[in-house]
């Protein structure tokens, strides 16, 4: 009889997939930079795991002819071992994404030097890695100090693999969704029907000109505005938005303003925002200078144009869209890791809030497990 709490559970997680899918669409069509998109991808991600998953153990059990024999216990186990099964399923893929990670890390040490910063995607690398050998570690640990095989030796085993495996299939889960998530936006076309392009400022050479990275964001805005003149008529105004550093011989608004009109021969109109120094304050600085709020946009390194557009939505600029300028291969991959660790430290309390909550149900169902002798 309890075969069909399976079938039941299986339609119940597939259900769950459409709906956070439909979620999803409709989230990204109005919000496509709010940080609730990459939380039901993540999820997407998990549960299309889990459905997978529990499948295939049906099409055994059918297969085993031992469907018959599959009871409340099964259900229970099914469900208390759900992140263990997801952080065994996605080893191999964290395995690639870590060799390549710390490939593109190494190459980019190698071009950039090394600082705390620099190793974050070989950290991460390690970390993923290391954080599924915790799991086998423990449980050489457990046979060490208890029978694992006991009663309460089993259960105290999953309360642990449990801890664990959710942490673990959380940031994998969030790590994927920041990835596809930042993705996506850099390959959304923006309307060309822009008053304003906030171009965000990066660092400025000694000699007063920009930097590699700064000068790809220049050419992707002033790509933008020529095209959007050429097909519209219409011009943006552009806003150079970047103070002074101390070790900057000029503000980086001033650089992008000579390099545009020296280099670009950019003839339309350019104002200049030189007191910011973060990205939010670009955004809320240039907000001043804005006569109208609607139908702007902004430039920024590619890996940079989700959590740009986060932060000029959370300083009052609705509807913006982002304009990516493409990065090296090899600073890419490292950037990205610096995005998704920023973004979970900016949303962290969020973070620990919905850990926590899978935390505290995984152990309730075991309590209950453990109190009635279902497992």
């Amino acid at each position: 009889m309890f075969y069909v709490l399976k079938i039941v559970y299986i339609l119940l997680l597939i259900g769950l997939v459409f709906l956070c899918v439909r979620l999803l669409k409709k989230s990204a069509k109005k919000k496509p930079f709010s940080y609730h998109n990459v939380s039901l991808l993540g999820l997407i991600i998990f549960l299309v795991i889990d459905v997978l998953d529990e499948i295939y153990y049906a099409i055994q059990y059918v297969i085993s002819d031992q469907m018959a024999e599959y009871d409340l216990s099964g259900f229970f186990s099914d469900i208390l071992y759900s992140f263990t099964e997801f952080i065994y399923l996605a080893f191999p893929l964290i395995i690639i994404f870590a060799a390549l990670l710390a490939v593109s890390n190494i190459v980019f040490m190698i071009r950039a030097g090394k600082s705390l910063a620099n190793v974050l995607g070989l950290s991460l690398s390690v970390g993923l890695i290391a954080g599924t050998a915790v799991l086998y570690f423990l449980y050489f640990m457990l046979e060490q100090i208890m029978d694992v095989h006991s009663y309460v030796g089993c259960h105290f085993e999953i309360a642990i693999d449990n801890i664990v495996s959710v942490s673990l299939t959380y940031l994998e889960c969030m790590l994927a969704a920041t990835i596809i998530v930042t993705i996506k936006v850099v390959h959304y076309e923006p309307a060309f029907d822009k008053n304003y392009l906030i171009v965000l400022g990066c660092y400025v050479m000694p000699d007063g000109s920009p930097s590699k990275i700064l000068r790809k964001r220049i050419d992707a805005a002033y790509e933008f505005a020529m095209t959007q003149k050429r097909i519209t008529g219409k011009e943006p105004i552009i806003i150079a938005s970047g103070g002074k550093g101390d070790d900057e011989t000029i503000s980086e608004a001033k650089c992008m303003q000579n390099y545009l009109r020296k280099t670009k021969k950019y003839p339309g109109k350019i104002i200049l925002e030189d007191k910011s120094t973060t990205t939010r304050e670009n955004f809320s600085y240039s907000k001043k200078l804005l006569e109208k709020y609607d139908q702007i946009a902004f430039a920024t390194t590619d890996y940079h144009v989700f959590r740009s557009g986060m932060i000029a939505e959370n300083t009052g600029l609705k509807n913006i869209v982002g304009v990516g300028a493409k990065s090296p291969w090899y600073y890419y991959n490292n950037a990205i890791v610096r995005e998704f660790v920023a973004n979970m430290y900016s949303e962290r309390k969020l973070h620990i809030g919905i850990m926590s909550f899978l935390i505290i149900t995984m152990c309730i169902l075991l309590i209950v497990s453990f109190m009635f002798g279902i497992v």
